[in-house]
């Protein structure tokens, strides 16, 4: 399955259930906030967002919005979607991420957990101008969300790509997999966190390594 939403002055409209898609005045990620499609400016190349001269913040000068927007879409079923984003404006100061995700840490190399036992094998990134992620999608909808990396910036984008990623059936010896997901109670501690533990880091020792693989993708402060 594969859907393309060519994104200007026709389909610069706000979502309803009728179409199956549309900018949100409110997304559904957390924290709760409101954005302001009505300011959005479309032209037959791209609709884009004007610069904000000023931030939102929500709680402190870490929870912040550079007011971007959001552009929902209903899907035909819940899997894993590769999603392509061609945006408009600047690649470099566009951030662009599904369902309230950190988009910079999303295109960091490195490790998803403290321990750093799970690398992070398939991250964000663009090439030229066109955003790419993989993403597991447990709702009947993906919406993606631009902001600027700065509010007096302002960003755009033209077309947006999803294509449905069929399940891997090729290796049939691959392990059981067991995932624990948290925050500090279980999270892998490295050895500078020696006054602390988890039991997330010990659970592992109660599987047969060669019947089961156990990965914990715990991070402190989740909760």
């Amino acid at each position: 399955m594969r859907k393309e939403y060519l994104l200007n002055d026709t389909v610069c409209t706000l979502y309803n259930k009728e179409t199956g898609y549309g900018f949100m005045a409110q997304p559904t990620s957390l924290p709760i906030r409101r954005l302001y499609p009505e300011k959005l400016v479309a032209t037959p190349a791209g609709v884009t967002m004007p610069s904000c001269p000023e931030q939102a913040y929500f709680t402190n000068n870490n929870a912040y919005d550079n007011i971007g927007f959001a552009f929902r879409m209903d899907l035909d079923e819940p899997g894993v979607y590769h999603i392509a984003v061609e945006v408009s404006s600047d690649p470099q100061t566009t951030n662009v991420c599904v369902a309230g995700m950190h988009a910079e840490q999303l295109a960091t190399k490195g490790y998803w957990d403290a321990a750093r036992l799970v690398p992070r094998v398939h991250t964000a990134g663009y090439m030229d101008n066109i955003w790419h992620f993989d993403y597991v999608c447990p709702h009947s909808y993906i919406e993606i969300e631009v902001e600027p990396t700065a509010p007096d910036l302002e960003v755009g984008i033209r077309r947006i790509t999803l294509e449905k990623i069929e399940p891997d059936t090729t290796d049939a010896h691959r392990l059981p997999a067991i995932f624990t997901i948290g925050d500090s109670t279980v999270k892998s501690y490295v050895y500078e966190e020696n006054l602390m533990s988890s039991w997330g880091q010990i659970f592992d020792d109660f599987f047969d390594p060669e019947k089961v693989c156990v990965t914990n993708y715990s991070m402190g402060g989740r909760s």
